[in-house]
């Protein structure tokens, strides 16, 4: 019995490896999230020390669901959020393997390998976990109408594109990205017959498809703006300098040495093996992002490794053995789900800086503090209610959106050095500046500067990584 019931455990033990740890992002999520109930949507950034920035609450289905969850349960709300929606990511996840291949074993086995690698390190509270769903949803839909020709399985891409710009707006050019390998193989190449097979659908078809989910996009609080709006944030230099994830592959760490080798191994199979063009292309198409940057790791994960369930489908692993039931694969999702639920007291809340913040507040009313702070750790002061100079939404300080200034590469040149800080304080007038030790050159600079009043400062630990934090109040900054 035991054995017969492992496959469908197996499926989502990726649940197991979600972090009961909170995203930087989630204070910035909430804080949208937040001003959403009470204000409606913003034009203009109403959270940092800037005036009039333009501003595209491209995430605000996201920050609204995940404020509501936290409202009404917690942070541990969240977390247990994060893990239904990535239990509905797996689920997909094993329907396109098993679409792609045909055969249960080999679908259980990739589910289980990518489940775990794509919940250790993206299954986290951030839009990704529902757009990840979304784009699973639409290659599934996809592959069904190349197989059967049925149009009927191409009526809900509309929708999905309509969910996909209010939840998180800046990946939506990516919704017709993922059609575009479809569309490829409808054309029925003849040059391309001998290395590989077509779908079944039609091109024309799918152009309306294209067309009509396009539209749909269009409904959302910012109209055209928030079509744009993933091609007016990403490749821009600054930002590939600051955050990690935006960088290319590394693979002198474990996460991008992982990475490469299932790009590298899943292109050798391409060339090796005759599949569908549709799957190559996918596949290759994500790894080009992926080597491009560390974040779009999460793509390939869920659509790129399609060729190996294609290249298994003659294979059997016998302790994998059985077929579908959807009885046993919802008792198994429910049963992982508690048992990865049952060490939910390490939730540990991001409180690196809360001891900085509660000074603050008590010193002063929040709307009289103007806060040079890390762009990491701004969203919680955010959240505080204290306005920033920065914080992790980075696609806000970046004049194609704001339009009014390049306050990130600012931040750049003066977080690298290039710009002296003293410089710098003559153009704001911060009246508080919080440092930790990540960042040497402030916390070394502004401890050897009269100008600066040591108010506060304190051990903390943020992620697993100890810190100082160190809050000054700036006198005669400027001067």
């Amino acid at each position: 019995m035991i054995k017969k019931f492992l496959p469908f455990l197996l499926i989502f033990n990726g649940l197991f490896f979600v972090s009961h740890t909170l995203s930087n992002d989630t204070w910035f999520l909430l804080n949208d999230g937040r001003y959403l109930t009470e204000n409606g949507f913003p034009r203009t950034d109403p959270f940092t020390v800037h005036e009039n920035l333009d501003v595209i609450m491209q995430q605000w289905l996201a920050a609204l669901v995940f404020w509501k969850v936290y409202s009404l349960f917690g942070f541990a709300g969240l977390v247990v959020l994060v893990k239904i929606v990535g239990a509905a990511v797996l689920f997909g996840l094993f329907l396109l393997y098993l679409r792609a291949g045909g055969n249960f074993s080999p679908a259980v086995f990739l589910t289980m390998v990518m489940g775990a690698l794509a919940g250790g390190i993206f299954f986290v509270d951030r839009p990704q976990i529902f757009s990840g769903l979304l784009f699973v949803l639409e290659v599934w839909l996809l592959i069904k109408y190349e197989e059967e020709g049925r149009r009927a399985f191409l009526f809900p891409l509309p929708f999905l594109s309509l969910l996909l710009i209010n939840i998180h707006g800046a990946v939506w050019p990516l919704f017709f990205l993922f059609v575009l390998p479809f569309l490829v193989s409808s054309l029925r190449l003849r040059f391309l017959a001998k290395y590989f097979y077509f779908g079944g659908g039609s091109p024309k078809c799918l152009l309306i498809a294209l067309f009509v989910s396009a539209a749909a996009g269009f409904m959302n609080p910012y109209g055209a703006e928030a079509l744009v709006y993933g091609f007016n944030s990403y490749g821009d230099a600054d930002i590939r300098f600051i955050i990690g994830e935006m960088k290319p592959l590394d693979v002198t760490n474990l996460v991008g040495a992982i990475g490469f080798a299932l790009i590298l191994a899943a292109t050798v199979l391409c060339t090796r093996v005759k599949m569908p063009l549709h799957f190559v292309l996918l596949s290759l198409g994500t790894a080009y992002m992926s080597l491009s940057a560390v974040r779009n790791l999460y793509l390939f994960f869920l659509l790129g490794t399609l060729p190996f369930a294609y290249g298994l489908k003659d294979f059997r692993f016998d302790f994998l053995a059985g077929g579908f039931s959807r009885k046993k694969i919802l008792a198994a999702a429910a049963l992982v789900l508690c048992l990865s639920l049952l060490r939910l007291d390490t939730v540990r809340i991001d409180d690196g800086i809360k001891g900085a913040a509660d000074y603050i507040l008590a010193h002063e009313k929040a709307q009289d503090v103007r806060l040079l702070i890390n762009y990491d750790i701004g969203g919680y002061m955010e959240f505080r209610g204290v306005k920033c100079y920065i914080d992790p939404r980075a696609e806000v300080f970046l004049q194609s959106n704001n339009h009014r200034k390049e306050i990130f590469h600012e931040y750049r040149v003066l977080f690298d050095g290039s710009l002296d800080y003293r410089q710098f304080l003559t153009r704001y007038d911060f009246n508080y500046a919080l440092v930790t030790d990540c960042q040497a050159l402030w916390f070394i600079e502004f401890a050897h500067d009269e100008n600066f009043e040591l108010v506060f400062e304190d051990k903390a630990k943020r992620y697993d990584e100890d810190m100082t934090v160190r809050l000054y109040k700036i006198k005669g900054a400027g001067k």
